[in-house]
């Protein structure tokens, strides 16, 4: 259960800086220290909370080792590496339709 919604999280924060960093025209030091920023926040998430034990205790007992579960199966990495492309490609053919449209 914690692993399921773990794994959602990332790749929600993932598409999310995708689609900051593909819509966006104008990119400047802000717009990518903020992409940079979210990464790195979600990189540590994923390190501190599920993997440190007197702050999993602390907090949530279930979610200990959660990264490391969902890291070493094969799904995840499937759908770690296909998810990007078929949202490229399902944004680049609603621009595309936006555009012939409007």
């Amino acid at each position: 259960y914690y692993t399921f919604g773990t794994v959602a999280y990332v790749f929600l924060v993932c598409q999310v800086n995708y689609r900051v960093a593909f819509i966006n025209y104008t990119h400047n030091r802000y717009t990518l220290g903020a992409l940079a920023f979210s990464f790195v926040g979600l990189a540590l998430y994923l390190v501190v909370y599920p993997c440190w034990k007197p702050v999993v205790a602390h907090l949530t007992t279930n979610m200990y080792m959660t990264t490391w579960h969902f890291a070493s199966i094969w799904p995840f990495w499937l759908v770690s590496l296909s998810l990007p492309f078929l949202v490229l490609a399902l944004d680049s053919l609603w621009m595309t339709v936006a555009k012939r449209i409007g």
